[in-house]
């Protein structure tokens, strides 16, 4: 119980944190989301042994500068930065270079960045699509963690977490596609979107449904993701710093995922508008 209450302590401080930054938006975003891809970036290069200054401090230019032209020049050229890192750690795992978990650490950390930023925008729409990410994350994992301590059963994925039950992944996926339901009605985005010239679009309110579980599913792909790297590496938690959680990276490791899955739903489909229209006008043909 005193772990629990130290996780729930420090998570609503974190969710308080992340709400009063999204809401700011601009460059204090930026600044703050870069500043969080640091410190991922530091405790993956401490998890996988792979610590180097000139590496840690290249790297984290390498973020911060995404960020910026996620930020000023926008998401295409962010994402071609990103791809390109992601092709350079695929390239050096296959050459088995030693610096291909700093190369892969980095690409990591840039998309984190790089899909918030983009997300965000400039404007109010990338505050409601920021939030929607952030409601289908801890929605998954709030209910994952409930559901699978509750209900047990069948191990999800025993060789990388031995604790996650598929029960635990259906709470979540069940729990998100609610609370994001929610929230869009809330937000006024369901509305827009299930609704035409008055009537109801079943098939628009389905896009919305499978929007909410595809989001939880890349959340807790992320989630999973981090368990294997931390099992291969032989470590329990990527650091200390957060009571009950452990590092950064335990903390957002489905966010990674989740932001990134939405990030690109959305630049996919923006057309001349932006990233988040593109994402909370998924249910429109």
């Amino acid at each position: 119980m005193n772990e629990l209450f130290k996780r729930v302590v420090s998570g609503v401080l974190l969710i308080v944190v992340a709400l009063v930054i999204s809401w700011t938006g601009g460059l204090v975003a930026v600044l703050a989301v870069s500043l969080l891809g640091l410190f991922v970036l530091r405790e993956w290069e401490r998890l996988t042994g792979s610590t180097s200054a000139k590496r840690l401090l290249a790297g984290s230019g390498i973020v911060f500068v995404s960020g910026l032209i996620a930020h000023v020049v926008g998401p295409v050229s962010a994402v071609i930065l990103a791809t390109g890192l992601l092709f350079l750690a695929l390239a050096s795992a296959l050459l088995e270079s030693r610096r291909r978990w700093s190369f892969t650490g980095i690409a990591y950390a840039v998309w984190l960045v790089v899909s918030l930023v983009s997300l965000r925008g400039h404007d109010a729409g990338g505050l409601s699509a920021l939030l929607l990410v952030f409601v289908a994350v801890w929605a998954t994992d709030i209910a994952a963690y409930f559901g699978g301590r509750t209900f047990g059963g069948p191990k999800l994925m025993p060789r990388v977490s031995p604790k996650k039950t598929w029960s635990g992944a259906v709470s979540g996926m069940l729990a998100t596609i609610v609370l994001c339901l929610g929230y869009l009605i809330w937000a006024d985005a369901l509305v827009t979107q299930t609704t035409t010239h008055g009537r109801t679009d079943p098939i628009a309110l389905v896009m919305v449904i499978l929007l909410a579980a595809f989001l939880s599913v890349a959340a807790q792909a992320g989630d999973l993701f981090e368990s294997g790297l931390k099992r291969k590496f032989g470590v329990k938690d990527s650091g200390s710093v957060l009571p009950g959680h452990g590092g950064f990276m335990d903390r957002v490791d489905g966010l990674v995922f989740a932001s990134t899955a939405a990030f690109l739903i959305g630049l996919a489909r923006k057309g001349d508008g932006t990233v988040a229209n593109g994402l909370l006008t998924w249910g429109i043909a």
